[in-house]
């Protein structure tokens, strides 16, 4: 009989709200909205259940994280501080500690959130937060059977008691490590652990012990501490994948409060003594994760001891525990980066999913107004690509990835863009506005006005070499561009030197200029176009060109070789092409006509 009556008084909780009695509690997880819907409802309606409803999906999350051993371990070293007298472990306190989980290492507050939702973490992590504020006294309990818990065999039940819940139930609603409802005697104590979500009776509004439970032994209120705590034992230090681990063990007082936490202190292999490093302010925290390392120290031999301390002290220092500090992480296999659309680049990287990373990070500047890589992207998943929009045309972006862990970051990868004027999707035209030139010694006045061949002749990288003319002196092969007047200028409109088909944005393409006289006797010159491919260039960062073939061709009589000038796809779609020209020749390029 007195069995029962300790484990009713430890589940029951303070608050009781008016309301009709129910042999068994059955928390609906409608929405507020549906509630609204069915029935007039009073503001104390709507706070029940909206507590009724997150407790039970907390149940369940709680219930399902403690399908991992560290989870378990560390909740029951919590619960037996015993802060209140009794085997609970106040929520807003808990939840930051630090457990070792599949994906790395994570604040409890995390991986409830995750089990809840994983796809919707954030928003947990908020209500999680938004209903820790409100009930501050919410607690996790272990009412039955703590000291005897096997954490490495069992995963207790998780009960809830919900807003409405009254001693004289028949039942409560539980869950099991699956997350399935079940259901627990409300009259007799189980014979193996339960834990019991709810509102701890022995706390103030904030969460925060009653002075007449403090000291307590067993319902028992103790002497006040008269001495430090004993020194922890069996320290041990691990190199984990981007931080040295530290765990120990704690002999506990009769007095819970003449154990406040633990202090750390490090030395580095190449320093006579130790320093304070940093402290766990939970009694039942005996694990600490060092991360606090520079890339130099990498390889490099750590020491560590620790203390516990209370408020009659701290203790004196436990064994000496070293480890080598871990290694900052691989850089990604490979990253690059291409032109996508119209003022768009495509970020694409391989992560090297063999070595751990933390973070990936991704610098960016714009060399013609800034020298420096700033930061402007950060990952935390095993996200491989981006796109970068709103680039400005003409000009050259560099990129710089790195992985970054708790040591240092990796190595880095470098790559580029420059950003067309054009859009890469789109076949894109050119076309010559206007010629113009300087220099009358081109064509003397007894021949009359000037006649213009242009040759075109370009090569990518897809396609290969390939050459064609553009207008001619032969009516039957082309048009004949002549000066209407001596105006030093003509209109060369409807007539597309060529057209940059979509994706080829490699192309560079020669331009040559011939002012081609009628025949008038037998003299011949040679001339040729050589051509010329863009080169990415990742090493140094830039456009090179290289020669890919030569066009060859030959002219008769008293023809002039104006010159040959290239034209990039980069250069802007409307621009004056001079040089490599003679006689002062000069073109107008646009993307119109």
């Amino acid at each position: 009989m007195k069995k029962f009556v300790v484990f009713i008084m430890v589940v029951s909780v303070l608050i009781i709200f008016n309301g009709c009695q129910k042999e068994v509690v059955n928390v609906s997880n409608d929405s507020l909205e549906e509630l609204v819907n069915t029935k007039s409802v009073s503001d104390s309606e709507f706070e029940k259940h909206e507590y009724n409803v997150f407790v039970k999906k907390f149940a369940r999350s709680l219930a399902m994280s403690l399908d991992n051993r560290d989870m378990r371990k560390i909740l029951k070293q919590e619960a037996l501080c015993k802060i209140d007298g009794d085997y609970d472990v106040i929520w807003k306190n808990f939840k930051h500690f630090n457990i070792k989980s599949t994906d790395g290492e994570k604040t409890v507050k995390n991986v409830i959130a995750k089990e809840m939702d994983g796809k919707q973490k954030e928003k947990n992590i908020k209500e999680i937060d938004d209903f820790s504020e409100k009930y501050k006294k919410f607690q996790i309990s272990i009412p039955v059977k703590c000291e005897e818990w096997d954490i490495d065999t069992y995963s207790p039940y998780v009960a809830f008691l919900p807003a409405e819940y009254d001693e004289k139930m028949e039942v409560i609603e539980a869950f099991d490590a699956k997350g399935n409802l079940i259901e627990l005697s409300n009259k007799e104590a189980p014979d193996h652990t339960v834990i019991v979500v709810s509102l701890n009776e022995r706390s103030d509004n904030n969460g925060e012990i009653l002075d007449q439970f403090l000291n307590l032994k067993d319902g028992i209120i103790g002497e006040p501490c008269t001495s430090p705590p004993t020194s922890p034992s069996s320290l041990n230090a691990t190199t984990t994948r981007n931080s040295i681990m530290l765990s120990w063990s704690q002999t506990y007082p009769s007095e819970v409060t003449c154990l406040s936490g633990y202090k750390i202190y490090r030395k580095a292999e190449d320093e006579s003594s130790f320093t304070f490093l940093g402290q766990n302010i939970f009694s039942g925290d005996r694990v600490y994760y060092d991360s606090d390392f520079e890339s130099s120290d990498a390889n490099k031999s750590f020491s560590y001891y620790v203390t516990a301390y209370g408020l009659a002290g701290e203790s004196l220092p436990s064994n000496i525990a070293s480890a080598i500090a871990p290694n900052p992480p691989n850089p990604v296999i490979s990253f690059d980066v291409t032109n996508y659309a119209y003022r768009t680049a495509f970020l694409n990287w391989n992560n090297d999913n063999n070595d751990y990373h933390s973070e990936t990070r991704i610098y960016r500047t714009n060399v013609n107004s800034n020298p420096y890589f700033e930061l402007f992207q950060s990952y935390t998943d095993n996200t491989s690509d981006y796109f970068d929009t709103n680039l400005t045309p003409g000009q050259k972006y560099h990129y710089k990835i790195v992985h970054v862990n708790g040591i240092d970051e990796s190595n880095a990868k470098y790559d580029f863009v420059r950003i067309p004027y054009r859009d890469i999707n789109t076949g894109s035209p050119v076309y010559i506005t206007n010629i113009s030139f300087t220099d009358w010694e081109l064509e003397e006045w007894p021949a009359g006005k000037p006649e213009f061949q242009i040759w075109v002749a370009n090569a990518d990288k897809i396609t290969g070499f390939k050459d064609f003319v553009v207008g001619s002196t032969n009516k039957e092969s082309g048009r004949r561009y002549d000066f209407s007047s001596r105006t030093k200028s003509q209109d060369f409109s409807e007539n597309a030197l060529f057209l940059w088909n979509p994706q080829y944005w490699e192309d560079l393409v020669a331009i040559k200029v011939i002012e081609h006289d009628e025949d008038l006797g037998d003299n011949s010159e040679n001339s040729s176009i050589g051509t010329k491919v863009n080169l990415k260039n990742d090493e140094d960062a830039t456009l090179s060109y290289s020669l890919t073939g030569q066009l060859a061709f030959s002219f008769e009589d008293h023809s002039e070789d104006c010159g040959t000038t290239y034209y990039n796809y980069f250069d802007n779609t409307c621009t004056e092409l001079s040089a490599g020209f003679n006689w002062g020749v000069k073109l107008q390029i646009d993307v119109s006509n």
